[in-house]
């Protein structure tokens, strides 16, 4: 072999050496991107089957919230926790292999509030460092998400304007106009006023779709439409615990005189007469409460008709007692006043969120207490300013009821709830009161909640012929994110909103 045979095959020999070397370097390299990308992609994956996982921690508390409606303590047992947890919980894929796990985190509502807050952190166990967390608020719904509910079939007359969604557990004959969705729980019913004028059953001509109307043109009467079947409310299930109100309104409190007590809440005891008188005002920027006992009311009124004998309690005022129990009275922390008897309530109010309960225990139809609105009860200066800093709640265990001798124009700031009877105005005819009898208008901006069937207007032979001429319910839209303290809230925890906690 001579020299450029030898060095010819030098050269290739050091050419395949280079080659391989180069080859095998871009392999490696190839393999180690290869590698690093998957390890990426592992990653990446565990990422998002831990946001999973978390996500399935705030449907795990869903769930147990359903079942559990006040537990923030994850079944343990645990009291006076804020916020509960955290309490761990293994995850298992769909075939039973446990691949990773969540800790839940509770925040209970704060006072006065209806929100929790859970807060999950999901991992999976291959991927320990690969956690994410997620934070969800969930709600009660209130009953103020309705201008007016009720447990009981309901008769709207062709007077009544209403803006806010309308829903009963009963039928609704609406013949006024519904600027919202009026939705009932029946698909039919027997209305005792319907006779022959809804056609759902020719052979019972009392039997109407659940939500009807006698007018001609319905859809000049719902001009969002209707809603039935839809679920009923649960009245029976309303977190009204008039019990747990008065615990709230004697919180640390101290006997001011025979009557009152103040502390984190307002009480008031039985007045030995028919009442109190609440009269809210405001001074500056503050409102302040005057509280009378009621000395006597009106008698009742009577009257005679076909030959048989009717009465009705004219429920107003007549006279006061001079001596005030309090005044200037500075609304309570917890926003709660109790009043363990009836009252009257009347004035106005700004930047306050207060909730006016009148309840009696032990509990009996005979003895449970009503609240009666004769004169205005408003926010004061510009509704549409005050709303955002002003609620007021009036929760009577029974009926709240407007009284004979009321204001020809009523105004009432109000969500409104009785418990266990009605809102409305009694029967009067004109023996009663030649001027009082008939009333012009009444406008409720708020919320009604009802258990039996409401009313401010009687019809008598198809003509008008006692209490408000003209109706107009109006939804306050702030009562949805801001209801008034411990108002009743019904059903299961509703979604608010999602987030993840960098």
């Amino acid at each position: 072999m001579n020299t450029g045979q030898h060095n010819q095959q030098g050269s290739i020999l050091m050419f395949t050496l280079v080659f391989t070397t180069v080859f095998i370097t871009i392999l490696s390299g190839m393999i180690g991107l290869v590698l690093m990308q998957q390890r990426v992609m592992d990653r990446t994956v565990a990422s998002e089957k831990s946001l999973n996982i978390a996500e399935a921690g705030i449907d795990y508390y869903r769930w147990h919230l359903a079942h559990s409606l006040n537990d923030y303590a994850d079944g343990t047992g645990q009291e006076g926790c804020n916020p509960c947890g955290p309490y761990h919980h293994s995850y298992s894929d769909p075939w039973g292999t446990v691949i990773g796990s969540y800790d839940i985190t509770i925040t209970p509502p704060a006072e006065g509030s209806d929100v929790v807050t859970i807060t999950a952190l999901g991992q999976l166990d291959d991927f320990p460092n690969q956690t994410r967390t997620v934070t969800a608020q969930f709600r009660r719904p209130s009953l103020v998400k309705y201008m007016v509910v009720a447990n009981d079939n309901m008769r709207f007359g062709s007077d009544t304007d209403v803006y806010g969604e309308i829903h009963s557990n009963g039928g609704v004959r609406f013949d006024g106009t519904a600027h919202n969705v009026v939705s009932s729980a029946r698909t039919t019913y027997t209305d005792p006023d319907g006779a022959g004028l809804c056609t759902s059953n020719p052979e019972n001509p009392n039997e109407c779709p659940g939500v009807w109307t006698a007018q001609a043109d319905p859809n000049a009467v719902f001009l969002a439409g209707t809603d039935y079947p839809t679920a009923p409310v649960d009245f029976n299930g309303i977190t009204a615990d008039l019990s747990n109100l008065k615990t709230l309104a004697l919180g640390n409190a101290t006997k001011i005189n025979s009557y009152l007590w103040v502390g984190d809440g307002i009480y008031l005891e039985a007045s030995g007469k028919p009442g109190y008188l609440l009269q809210f005002k405001v001074v500056g920027p503050t409102t302040l409460l005057d509280i009378y006992r009621v000395k006597q009311t009106y008698a009742d009124c009577s009257w005679s008709s076909g030959g048989l004998a009717y009465s009705a309690a004219k429920n107003s005022i007549s006279s006061v007692y001079s001596s005030a129990v309090a005044t200037n009275v500075t609304m309570p922390s917890n926003g709660i006043i109790f009043v363990e008897d009836n009252f009257w309530v009347q004035g106005s109010i700004a930047n306050a969120r207060v909730t006016v309960v009148a309840a009696s225990f032990p509990e009996t139809p005979s003895t449970n207490k009503n609240i009666y609105i004769n004169n205005d009860i408003t926010y004061a200066g510009d509704y549409e300013t005050t709303k955002a800093t002003t609620t007021l709640g009036l929760i009577a265990q029974n009926d709240i009821t407007i009284g004979l001798y009321s204001e020809d124009d009523l105004a009432i700031d109000a969500a409104l709830l009785a418990q266990q009877g009605r809102i409305g105005r009694l029967y009067y005819p004109s023996v009663c009161s030649s001027t009082s009898y008939k009333r012009n208008s009444i406008t409720i901006r708020g919320a009604m909640a009802t258990y039996n069937r409401y009313g401010f207007s009687w019809v008598c032979g198809g003509s008008w012929c006692s209490g408000y001429h003209y109706r107009n319910l109006l939804f306050n839209d702030t009562l949805r994110s801001a209801p008034p303290p411990y108002y009743p809230v019904a059903g299961e925890y509703t979604f608010l909103n999602w987030k993840e906690v960098q």
